[in-house]
């Protein structure tokens, strides 16, 4: 089981390419078999002085000594059973069982092979198959299964209240608008208000007993499995359900998914949102006050450090990534404890301005910081504060909600840029006064589009 020897013992092996073997022998020493970062693992290879193993190889007659550099990984067991050379890797890792199922699944090897024919027929001349070896050539013949997934896995719906997918064409949107579809999720809300069993379990454990009837939208038991003792007629399959994943991005909806893996038996959202016989307003609230969420301490403690030395526009930046990515149990605990912080610059800029008698929790200077706090979470989330439980800016005279891009784009001097149009109208050529003209035109008579300019090039040639 010795590589080789190639490198400089053997340039013109076979597995040497552009100078290095492509096997990546030789190995290096190592005390340990470790698991590599490629999910290939590093052999224990001991040096020669701490063994014995060395063996001298006569290769073109020259004598080569190698060393456990050279060893290809093996198992003595297999080879003497066998009596040949049989390469074993160790197989552990994630990325191995990818490489597992990518051989798995390639299918039989193919080829294209041709038919003589008398008649000059290309499209039977030329066919395409695929090789079946003898084994499989039985399987088949014996009626065996070729494939198989076990156990059976269900996807499951989640969405808020009115908040399903529906899918519909001009001629039927009005009946699909008046009775849109039952998707898992409403079905099973309506079993446990008929079932007391289904009230024993949770969202993702319901395929396990149950079917789902997709045209209907109901569940039904199953009629075959392992009996579940205590209640007659119910079955068990190997069954597995698995719920849609949501983003934390999209707050409710993914408090929603957290609460029906927790609560059983859940008979609608109202039941969902209600703990301890008080009714919450949000998902949120509800998972709060199960104590399904982790409190902010972490990043309380970062505001904490970053106030003092960070300035206030680096504190809002900070606080909105923290918002969008970070998932905030209480983001409005943590704007009411900091906003004095994060409000310092339009504080001091309002003393300036109007002397010593702002105070500290002045409503312009709390909806300047809002909406500078807004504007970046827009930027980088897409979405309004209010979607994060924070309190919304109010639209002023003042100040208004704009997007960053359209407030860079309109800041400019207007006097200048039409000093700018008039000393350089007179240059253009008569296409671009063309195209000049009609996009004016477009923008004064409010018809919007799409233009694109290919500029032309001209190219000199010289002889």
């Amino acid at each position: 089981m010795i590589h080789g020897p190639c490198g400089t013992f053997n340039s013109s092996s076979p597995c040497m390419k552009e100078g290095r073997c492509t096997k990546r022998f030789p190995k290096k020493f190592c005390d340990e078999t470790v698991t590599g970062e490629n999910g290939y693992p590093w052999y224990r290879r001991r040096r020669p002085q701490n063994s014995d193993f060395i063996a001298e190889i006569n290769m073109r007659g020259q004598c080569v000594t190698v060393d456990n550099r050279w060893v290809v990984p093996y198992s003595p067991v297999l080879s003497r059973a066998f009596e040949a050379h049989v390469n074993v890797e160790y197989c552990a890792s994630v990325e191995s069982i990818k490489y597992i199922c990518k051989y798995v699944n390639k299918g039989s090897d193919q080829a294209t092979f041709g038919l003589q024919s008398s008649d000059r027929d290309e499209v039977t001349k030329y066919q395409s198959g695929r090789y079946i070896s003898t084994s499989e050539a039985v399987w088949r013949i014996l009626g065996f299964s070729i494939h198989d997934r076990h156990p059976t896995v269900m996807h499951l719906d989640v969405h808020l209240e009115n908040g399903q997918r529906l899918y519909f064409n001009p001629e039927n949107v009005r009946e699909r608008l008046e009775n849109p579809r039952r998707t898992t999720l409403l079905a099973y809300f309506s079993l446990c208000q008929e079932d007391s069993f289904a009230r024993t379990l949770l969202y993702n454990e319901v395929p396990s007993y149950y079917t789902y009837n997709k045209q209907q939208g109901v569940f039904n038991r199953r009629r075959r499995g392992q009996p579940v003792e205590g209640f007659p007629g119910v079955y068990r399959e190997h069954a597995l359900g698995r719920v849609y994943t949501i983003h934390p991005s999209n707050n409710e909806c993914y408090y929603l998914r957290l609460l029906l893996h927790t609560v059983r038996g859940a008979t609608s959202y109202t039941y969902l949102k209600t703990v301890n016989g008080v009714e919450h307003s949000t998902f949120h609230e509800a998972c709060s006050a199960l104590r399904l969420l982790d409190d902010d301490r972490n990043w309380d403690d970062t505001l904490e450090e970053a106030v003092v030395s960070d300035t206030p526009i680096r504190l809002r930046h900070l606080f909105a990534i923290m918002i969008v990515y970070c998932g905030l149990a209480h983001p409005m605990q943590l704007w009411e404890k900091y906003q004095r912080h994060l409000s310092e610059d339009f504080r001091f800029a309002a003393r300036r301005a109007d002397g010593d008698s702002v105070a500290e929790s002045d409503e312009r200077i709390i909806n300047r910081c809002l909406c500078s706090l807004q504007d970046i979470v827009i930027s980088i989330g897409g979405n309004p504060l209010s979607h994060y439980g924070l309190p919304e800016p109010q639209e002023t005279t003042e100040v208004r909600r704009v997007g960053r891009e359209y407030a860079a784009e309109t800041n400019y001097d207007r006097a200048a840029m039409a000093e700018i149009v008039n000393n350089n109208i007179g240059t253009l050529t008569n296409e671009q006064k063309s195209v000049y003209e009609r996009i004016l035109r477009s923008v004064s008579q409010q018809d919007g589009g799409i233009f694109f300019l290919t500029p032309l090039v001209v190219q000199e040639k010289r002889f």
